[in-house]
């Protein structure tokens, strides 16, 4: 995965206009599929959200589909 663009839970939220909890929801709820921790041996490390599983959120906003739960 390192040729691909990542952003932090923050960075996610201020695009998708969210808060960071909802982003973190996202991620358990499997909404953003490639979201993974940058430390996998740490529970407490951050989670980083490849660009294209944001940009096919706004895709799917764009073309009024909701997302399943």
């Amino acid at each position: 995965m390192p040729d691909q663009e990542l952003m932090s839970v923050a960075m996610a939220a201020k695009r998708l206009g969210v808060s960071t909890e909802t982003i973190r929801r996202m991620i358990f709820a499997g909404e953003l599929p490639s979201a993974y921790r940058s430390r996998p041996s740490a529970k407490t490390s951050p989670y980083v959200i490849p660009l294209a599983d944001i940009v096919a959120i706004e895709e799917q906003r764009r073309a009024g589909v909701k997302q399943e739960k």
